[in-house]
């Protein structure tokens, strides 16, 4: 209801706009409450359009394809009975948007008309304090969708967007698939010949997934609704895709599958480092490594101060540095659901996927909640979270029997020691501080944001964020994990 508020009551002319509820649950006390909003006396003073509520029927043994069903029935409906519109705005229940949302959006569509949707970013205010997940789905935005706008092909989010009715028509509507619609309907808009732009404005805000559960059933969805797209149009490759797509948009999309599918590779040195290190023989027992150490250890010395310097100058700036290095562990103890959903897209029809709600979904653990959380042993134990307790002892087993074994050659004065392997041994140190993040956050959990807290009525009486400032999270500090791996590197390159 607080996003009913928000969407009703914006800085536009008021017969120029109405809003729809699609409620796919049939919610009776929903529609209560709906009943309630348009007969307030305050709503009728400020002279708003009464907001209509919509159900569909929803026949058994038919595919009904979730969310982008529900917003195919609501647009048919709203043309059908209401009369058509030439501009179509969505939000998801959450978000609660900015009394000038509209006002910041819909002139880009005037004054271009080649332009079928702008998006803006969207960001979550619940998410807790010293997050570690990397929950913030902002942090990509900030990155990647000012790199899209750039060529015209920024992806649609689900929430936030203005789309053209006439372009959205032209693609036959919203792409009935169960997960995935909304970046299947921005390629389809480009691959029509539309463009599509993101804009920076800070004009929804929406709830985090509430749980870690809840939070790795988001990213299985995100999967396979980006390993969707690429095998819906053939990579996007010229002569088995044809469109209207210019050729670096075509890159883009190929791009963006080729990397859903190469994230998947991050699972083999997760599999064989921690297994295949600590068994490495020595000079003296393989025989002599046939190329020249130097040659591989100071390029990677080099490479590793490289990619620190380009962090901290390119990305900590704008996500700050915390997020950075949230990011980078995440995409290690994420690996396993990235896998599973490609494994999984092997056999099962994508387009038929089950859409999980991270708003709905129910955790069993519910680990934030200081009143209904478990106890310490429950939590660890758990399934998806003993699984990584279990990979990181493994892990963190094989790194210390890599290093102690050094430790041995070293005090016998063996000169075996001077193979030892820079690159894995920092690979590997990696993969265990990676590891260690699920366990950490389950063993300390943080407890959930009260979001009313964070919230205040306006002079009009709806609720609106009160810190409208995205945080970033982190300054330039270092931290002890770069410290312990600068050591390894020397140590590394001395032995």
């Amino acid at each position: 209801m607080d996003t009913v508020a928000g969407a009703a009551i914006q800085d536009y002319p008021k017969h120029r706009y109405r809003v729809f509820i699609l409620d796919d649950a049939n919610d009776s006390d929903l529609k209560r409450q709906i009943d309630d909003f348009n007969a307030n006396e305050w709503t009728k003073r400020l002279g708003i359009q009464p907001v209509v509520y919509l159900n569909r029927s929803k026949g058994p043994g038919v595919l009904h394809h979730y969310k982008a069903g529900n917003l195919d029935s609501g647009i048919r409906t709203s043309k059908d009975q209401y009369g058509s519109s030439e501009l179509i705005a969505g939000l998801d229940a959450d978000m609660i948007p900015e009394p000038d949302w509209l006002a910041r959006t819909v002139p880009h569509l005037v004054l271009s008309p080649g332009l079928a949707l702008v998006s803006p970013p969207q960001y979550s205010y619940t998410i807790p304090e010293g997050d570690i997940l990397a929950q913030d789905a902002n942090v990509l935005q900030q990155v990647l969708e000012p790199v899209r706008d750039r060529i015209g092909c920024s992806m649609c989010h689900g929430s936030g967007y203005v789309m053209r009715r006439e372009a959205l028509d032209a693609i036959g509507g919203w792409p009935l698939v169960n997960i995935g619609e909304d970046i299947l309907c921005s390629y389809q808009l480009n691959r029509a010949g539309w463009q599509t732009a993101f804009i920076e404005d800070k004009l929804q805000f929406g709830t985090a997934p509430e749980s870690f559960h809840a939070y790795v059933a988001q990213r299985m969805r995100w999967t396979a609704g980006n390993l969707l797209s690429p095998q819906k149009f053939n990579f996007f490759l010229p002569y088995l895709d044809y469109s209207k797509q210019t050729g670096v948009q075509r890159f883009h999309g190929w791009m963006q599958g080729v990397k859903t599918y190469a994230w998947v590779a991050l699972a083999v040195p997760l599999i064989l480092l921690p297994v295949c290190l600590p068994l490495m023989g020595d000079g003296e027992r393989h025989g002599d490594i046939p190329w020249n150490r130097d040659s591989v250890r100071y390029p990677y010395i080099f490479t590793w101060f490289a990619f620190r310097l380009w962090r901290r100058t390119v990305f900590a700036p704008h996500l700050g540095l915390t997020n950075v290095r949230n990011l980078s562990r995440n995409r290690y103890w994420i690996t396993p659901y990235i896998a599973y959903g490609f494994y999984q897209s092997l056999w099962v029809n994508l387009e038929e996927t089950k859409f999980e709600i991270s708003g709905t979904f129910v955790s069993p653990i519910d680990e934030r909640s200081e009143k209904a959380r478990p106890g310490l042993w429950k939590r660890m134990t758990n399934s998806l979270v003993l699984m990584h307790t279990v990979y990181w002892l493994i892990a963190s087993i094989a790194f210390l029997a890599w290093v102690s074994s050094i430790g041995v050659k070293i005090g016998s004065g063996s000169q075996s020691h001077a193979y030892l392997h820079t690159g894995l041994t920092m690979r590997l140190f990696e993969i265990v501080m990676a590891a260690l993040v699920p366990v950490r956050y389950m063993a300390f959990p943080p407890s959930a944001v009260n979001r009313r807290e964070r919230l205040a009525r306006d002079e009009r009486g709806a609720y609106r964020l009160i810190t409208k400032t995205w945080t970033k999270r982190g300054d330039n500090g270092v931290s002890l994990r770069e410290v312990i791996e600068l050591l390894l590197i020397v140590v590394c390159d001395w032995l």
